[in-house]
């Protein structure tokens, strides 16, 4: 059931995240921007999985939370970021 959890995540999240990229993006280097959307969601999956899990066992979870949070918060805040490269 576990895996059920993460469709609101996966489908809403997502999908916002890169409707927004999409609108501040060129058309022309939308190709580029998905790629290394993609690339860095995965590698973030990657890494966090290992920085998380070494973090959990010397903190505990409570601190993960936050930090994956503020992590998750900074994230969107340089994706909503106003546009300064001329493309509006």
């Amino acid at each position: 059931t576990h895996r059920y959890t993460l469709f609101p995540y996966t489908t809403l999240f997502r999908s916002a995240t890169m409707a927004l990229l999409m609108d501040r993006v060129r058309p022309e280097r939308r190709g580029i921007a998905t790629s290394t959307y993609f690339t860095g969601f995965d590698l973030g999956i990657a890494i966090g999985s290992i920085l998380f899990g070494a973090m959990v066992q010397r903190w505990g979870f409570s601190p993960v939370w936050v930090f994956s949070a503020l992590c998750t918060l900074l994230g969107l805040a340089g994706l909503l970021a106003p546009n300064n490269t001329g493309s509006s």
